[in-house]
């Protein structure tokens, strides 16, 4: 019961690590690839925003 409750909250971790990864350098390739200026109304404080 132990060994699985840890798996499950190992893959809990290696999922936000990989998402917060992931989620740094697309905002990275975004401020690369556009104007800062274009970026920065869709992204705040680093999160993804929509526009409207």
């Amino acid at each position: 019961v132990y060994y699985v409750k840890l798996c499950i909250f190992l893959s809990a971790i290696r999922f936000a690590t990989e998402y917060a990864v992931f989620t740094h350098y697309f905002h990275r390739v975004l401020s690369w690839a556009f104007a800062n200026d274009l970026t920065h109304l869709f992204f705040r404080n680093g999160h993804f925003i929509p526009p409207g």
